[in-house]
């Protein structure tokens, strides 16, 4: 079993890795586990430990998937608060995958049952994680893809969500940090870019 990879401080996805982590997906057979994974990492930003420990009724309504993810405070780091994480990507994409995926999962155990692990195991466990990060390392070879742990996609989506909102308050809440410093460790980049575009930009410069 491979050691998990620490990522660099400021290593995020690029939008070329993502379309090719996306598309290797979409070729392989039997990995709508690792692809649903991959898509709620990407969009919610959450932590590898929070989405493994997910339960079904946490994105399933019972007639429909959710388009938000209410994490109880049991599920996340520290265990000191909950937070709510969007389920919209791209037209959707997340959503709809997540459908296909958990009406698989309704055919091949005959019902839903809203206690169970939305990635369960055989034994009747959720996925491990060194499993998943096994599988993880493999898409990412098999898609030209640098090898990164899977803290990188909540870099990327805190980093873009920064970038698109322009405010770091609710940036801070989006990724459920307690201290300021470790949201700025997250978009250290971002923020000297934007501090760098409005000198030129008061200094009438392109």
């Amino acid at each position: 079993m491979p050691k998990y990879i620490k990522d660099t401080p400021f290593r995020i996805l690029s939008s070329d890795e993502e379309r090719r982590i996306l598309v290797t997906l979409n070729k392989l057979n039997n990995r709508e586990r690792l692809k649903n994974l991959f898509l709620i990492l990407r969009t919610t930003g959450f932590r590898i430990s929070e989405v493994l420990s997910l339960k079904i009724h946490q994105v399933w309504s019972g007639i429909d998937v959710r388009e938000t993810i209410a994490l109880h405070k049991e599920n996340t780091k520290g265990k000191k608060r909950g937070r709510i994480g969007s389920l919209h990507y791209e037209n959707d994409k997340t959503r709809r995958e997540l459908r296909k995926y958990l009406l698989d999962l309704e055919k091949q155990s005959g019902h839903l049952n809203s206690e169970s692990w939305l990635f369960p195991t055989r034994n009747g466990n959720h996925w491990d994680r060194s499993n998943a990060y096994d599988e993880w390392l493999e898409l990412l070879k098999m898609a030209g893809v640098q090898s990164c742990g899977f803290h990188a996609l909540r870099r990327t989506k805190i980093s873009n969500f920064y970038k698109s909102s322009k405010d770091f308050v609710l940036t801070q809440q989006m990724a459920g940090h307690s201290k300021p410093q470790t949201t700025e460790g997250y978009i250290y980049f971002d923020v000297q870019e934007l501090h760098r575009v409005n000198l030129l930009s008061s200094l009438g410069r392109p």
